[in-house]
């Protein structure tokens, strides 16, 4: 290579040509020059990388630095330090040895005498201090130095704080060296941490602080430390907007007490000092000072305790018994808490007198315990029984005998409300202490309220047939029977018996029913069984066999009440499946037996018979699907797998067995409405499954729907029906057979992602599907039923490659078929011949419609790009006369959230997806509006708008809110009353939650706004009770948004119409009537 192809080389790799001729030390003598020069960060890497490579050592950059190190200008000498700083900052350890180490040490110890040189000198020390070949013996000279040279208050926050750095690196890994200074080290130290006032710099001097008092004898300098730590108590500091520190209030507070908790020594300094703060008045200071000393006074030991604690008591008692707030008062009884544990800890068998003295004072308040003092002395009481064995005992031996005596007290009766509730406060406290997670102590070690149980069971089984003491004692059952190890199974019968007495029908519970159905749930985990057999037989006693006459309404409530009681307690495995058993069979029975209850009756009775009894049967199916939600969202669903084999079976043999009868009219189980709610049962029952139980069961169920033979499906409780049960998946089979589509769609819903349909041609089997729920006989449950399955099939397994034979594909006779085709290919076709000609049967082009929106909203969901040429498709239509109204709605629920396609049932949802949906269709739907002059298009454009707000997030829309606004009043004068209803709560959403700013459009169009709400607030022909009370609501919050001045003028027609709304037949209008008109009323400028 010629020489100038080698200098172009090194000028294209930005190397000096003349520096490849240099010696080692030349190089760095030219890059010390440099960089002394412009300080270069190139010049400085070249340097480290020396030292590191080993070209030159640290010594050979020393001796180039003489002259700057020694200069007379002070800027030569602080650039020569700070060069040598930050080569020692970069370089491996391993670059220098103990003597160098030492050497470098001395030379920086003399640096700190300059000023000028000082703060890289300090840079320079940082890093000595942390490298392994720093010496112990070295730690005291450089302490010493740092005193002797550094004057802290002279120097600004950052330098300061390169000092304690090196303070905190000394005291952690030469700890021992620097004790050996003795009271030398403690009084320099003292001298350097005081004053300082920068929150960074105070939080590296407090967990200094805290190792020094830890680990130093500090007794005699204890005062001094207390100047140091304490004259910053409490924190006041408040972090500056957009700190870069990130330094908060609490992190000082944390530092600063693990301070002053660290010696013993302070408490006799201490305390004095936190009376005198807590006697401020603001709840911040009160609750910092009680916060530290329930930190402090543990580690200031019982002599401390005792010495201040009648004085410590007298304040804190102030702050529990007259609180200024809630979280006063908490922090206030655990430093009650702190105190009798400190004192209580040199002797632990026998409480001190101060306990004594405070339980006193707690018991003489409870002599008056409807007295609001009465419930902080609780409180009180509380507190003490968390701390000691001997406190508990003491506190329980004196106030629940009190209690008690005052309950049987016939003088007192009027107050038994009350004794009850502390009572029940007491033991909500015991139950906590001995949570049954808590294994270091339960109350078997101790049984403190073994002496009273047989009175309290009592008082609390009393006060339970009693009203005003009811709530009381459920509170304090609920507490009694959580405390394990108390009750004996013959008492835990014994309440669970008087418990029983108020599920009667006769008995009035009013709003306690859910707090009796917790406690009872409560006793179930412990003691399944107990329940099973006094509990379970009462309420399933109370559902009659058949619905009960239509004249019968509290029959009925009692019969509802009875389910939800069932559904909401049957959770554990024993319990649940005694709650499938009972309600299965119950189930059947009403079904099969309604034939036999029809008989002699006309047809008039028939049909009311049969809707009460398809009533009381959706109820039962209600209670279980219920009770598979509460397992579920417990996780207490390990056990519903099973009913894939126990439960689904019996339901498909109910409902086909029904399908087959010729007179439909007798068969009770072919209501749409039941086997709706059946369906969703099986879809909760299946989805809790693995994958293969999964695949076992939908190869049974599909086959059945192809073949028409349920057999298999349902265990052999249906024999052979080809002949009797046309296929449900044919157009032409009767209704009744096809409405057994549903319980095919749902539990293939709830199919996990990995398991495929057992069908030969996937994207054939859809379409199929989907021509199906178009036809012109499809009713909407069969219709949706259709839409689900393709839907939720498109959504799981649109990029899952479908084999129909692997050895075929392997061959080439045939192509790998997959879903990619059917939306590509089928759906196209599907749009083209049954949705876009205007010709075509209106019924199926509808259908069709909602079709397109199902497999749209699969695709939607994952984001998947196609998804918007088929929205693309629907707004084609808004022109159509014959189908706009429904595209317009389609392109609105679009937004809605579908809990087919949700994350529960296992398909693919991508985050966002309705957000990105409504910032691409609101414009859309506003462009379009705007460009067409053809009414009908702006009317479909407005249905779409007004269907699209009912989904979205008012967040979403609200930019747009001056341009909607004229949508908004335009869509409170469609004809179809849904859509008015969306527009008005969309109005209420922005009066109630926008500010006074984001209101503008309102107020700008408030009087067609009022004319708008008051029309559709009163009955009239085209109208519903959902748009009557959104109406009236509205009406009521304007004054919230608007101001006075605006609305005075329609002030007096508004309350005469909602004077007649007054007289509307729904209570709800009338209710949200009375709650407007009293607004307008009280309205004030």
């Amino acid at each position: 290579m010629s020489v100038v192809s080698v200098h172009l080389f090194l000028f294209l790799m930005d190397i000096d040509p003349t520096e490849q001729q240099l010696t080692p030390v030349e190089r760095c003598e030219r890059a010390v020059t440099a960089w002394l020069a412009n300080s270069g960060d190139e010049h400085l890497a070249r340097l480290i990388q020396g030292v590191t490579e080993k070209d030159f050592t640290l010594l050979n950059v020393i001796k180039v630095l003489g002259p700057s190190l020694t200069a007379e200008e002070g800027d030569h000498r602080s650039r020569g330090v700070e060069l040598l700083s930050s080569i020692l900052e970069k370089c491996p350890p391993e670059r220098l040895d103990k003597h160098s180490t030492h050497v470098l040490l001395t030379f920086y110890e003399q640096k700190l005498d300059d000023s000028d040189t000082v703060i890289p000198a300090l840079h320079g020390l940082l890093t000595l201090v942390s490298l392994p070949t720093f010496a112990s013996s070295d730690a005291v000279s450089l302490f010493q130095a740092l005193v002797r040279h550094v004057n802290m208050k002279a120097h600004v926050q950052s330098t300061r704080y390169l000092v304690f750095r090196i303070l905190d690196t000394l005291v952690a890994k030469h700890r021992n060296v620097l004790k050996g200074m003795g009271d030398e080290f403690l009084r320099k130290y003292v001298s350097i941490v005081e004053g300082e006032k920068d929150p960074r710099n105070l939080l590296m001097a407090f967990s200094i602080d805290r190792v020094v008092l830890i680990e130093w004898e500090v007794k005699s300098f204890i005062e001094d430390f207390f100047d140091v730590t304490f004259c910053y108590f409490p924190i006041t500091f408040k972090p500056p907007p957009n700190d870069p520190y990130r330094i908060s209030t609490d992190d000082l507070k944390a530092a600063l007490r693990s301070c002053l908790s660290a010696s013993p020594f302070f408490g006799t300094l201490a305390i004095p000092l936190f009376m005198e703060k807590l006697a401020a008045t603001t709840a911040g200071v009160k609750q910092d000072v009680l916060e530290t000393m329930s930190i402090c006074l543990p580690v200031y030991g019982p002599a401390v305790a005792r010495k201040f604690g009648s004085t410590i008591w007298d304040a804190v008692k102030i702050e529990i018994f007259q609180p200024i707030d809630a979280e006063t008062e908490k922090t206030a009884l655990e430093a009650t808490s702190a105190l009798v544990r400190t004192l209580s800890s040199a002797d632990e068998t026998s409480p001190s007198p101060l306990v004594t003295t405070i339980v006193s004072e707690c018991i003489e308040i409870l002599k008056e315990p409807e007295k609001n003092k009465a419930q902080h002395a609780v409180k009180v009481l509380s507190a003490l029984l968390r701390t000691t064995p001997a406190i508990r005992s003491l506190v329980v031996a004196e106030a629940v005998p009190h209690l008690m005596k005052l309950y049987l007290d016939p003088a007192e009766a009027a107050q038994r409300s009350h004794l009850v509730l502390q009572l029940s406060n007491l033991l909500l406290t015991l139950q906590e202490i001995y949570a049954g997670d808590n294994d270091s102590l339960n109350y078997t070690q101790e049984r403190i309220l073994e002496a009273h149980k047989d009175q309290l069971l009592g008082i609390i089984s009393s006060s339970l047939k009693v009203a005003e003491t009811r709530m009381a004692a459920l509170s304090g059952t609920l507490h009694l029977v959580q405390i394990h190890g108390l009750l004996t199974e013959e008492e835990l019968g014994y309440l669970v018996q008087h418990l029983n007495e108020l599920l009667e029908p006769s008995s009035d519970l009013q709003d306690l029913k859910d707090v009796l159905l917790n406690l009872l749930t409560t006793i179930s985990k412990t003691n399944a069984p107990l329940v099973e057999q006094t509990t379970l037989p009462l309420l399933f006693g109370n559902l009659p066999d058949t619905a009960p006459p239509r004249e019968a309404k509290a029959e009925r409530a009692s019969y509802q009440r009875t389910l939800k009681c069932l559904s909401t307690l049957c959770l554990q495995q024993a319990l649940f499946e005694t709650l499938v058993i009972r309600l299965s069979t119950k189930i059947e029975l009403v079904c099969s037996g309604f034939p036999r209850l029809a008989e002699g009756k006309d047809e008039n009775e028939v049909a009311a018979l049969r809707e009460l009894n398809a009533a009381y049967v959706h109820s039962l199916f209600l209670a279980l699907e219920d009770a598979l939600d509460f397992k579920i969202d417990s996780k207490l669903d390990a056990d519903i797998p099973k009913y894939i084999d126990r439960l689904v079976p019996r339901l498909y043999a109910l409902f086909v067995e029904a399908a087959i009868l010729p007179q439909s009219s007798l068969a009770l189980a072919t209501d749409v409405r039941l086997l709706e709610v059946a369906a969703g049962v099986i879809l909760r029952v299946v989805r809790c499954n693995p994958s293969p139980r999964q695949t076992q069961f939908l190869a049974s169920l599909v086959a059945a729907f192809q073949t028409s033979n349920f057999g298999p499906l349902t265990n052999g409780q249906v024999p052979e029906t080809e002949s009797t049960l046309p296929i449900p998946l044919r157009a032409d089979s009767p209704e009744a057979s096809r409405n057994l589509v549903t319980l095919l769609a749902a539990p293939i819903v709830g199919l996990r992602k990995d398991v495929e349909l057992p069908v030969d041609d996937l994207p054939k089997f859809l379409h199929d599907v989907l021509i199906w729920g178009t036809v012109e006989n499809a009713t909407p449950l069969q219709s949706t039923a259709a839409f689900q399955i393709v839907s939720t099939v498109l959504n799981k397994h649109l990029e899952s490659p479908y084999l129909v034979d692997l050895f075929a594909v392997y061959l080439g006779l045939i192509p790998v078929i997959d879903l990619q085709t059917f939306v590509e290919t089928l759906l196209p076709s599907f749009w083209s011949t049954t949705v876009t000609p205007a010709d075509s049967n209106l019924i199926k082009r509808k259908h069709g419609i909602e079709a397109w929106a199902w497999t749209t909203k699969a695709l939607l969901v994952r984001n998947d790009k196609r998804a918007d040429g088929f929205v693309e498709n629907l707004f084609e239509l808004l022109g159509d006369n014959g189908v706009n109204w429904d595209a317009a709605k389609a392109i609105g629920r679009l937004a809605k959230d579908e809990e087919t396609l949700s994350k529960i049932n296992y398909a693919v949802t991508k985050l966002f997806h309705v957000q990105k949906y409504a910032a691409k269709v609101l414009p859309a739907i506003l462009t379009g509006y705007k460009s067409t002059s053809d009414p009908v298009r702006k009317t479909a454009h407005l249905a779409a708008l007004t269907t699209l707000v009912k989904y979205l997030p008012q967040s979403m829309y609200m930019h747009e809110m001056t341009t909607l606004m004229p949508l908004f009043i335009l869509g409170l004068d469609l004809p179809e009353v849904e859509m008015r209803a969306n527009v008005i709560e969309a109005l209420f959403t922005l009066a109630s939650e926008s500010e006074a700013s984001q209101a503008g459009a309102l107020v700008e169009h408030v009087s067609t706004v009022i004319n708008a709400l008051i029309k559709n607030a009163l009955p009239a022909e085209m109208t519903s009770a959902r748009l009557r009370v959104a109406a009236v609501k509205c009406l009521g919050i304007l004054p919230q948004a608007v101001s006075y001045e605006r609305l005075h003028p329609y002030n007096s027609n508004v309350l005469r119409q909602l004077g007649r709304a007054l007289d509307d037949h729904n209570r709800s209008v009338r209710k949200m009537a009375v709650d407007a008109r009293e607004v307008w009323f009280t309205m004030k400028a």
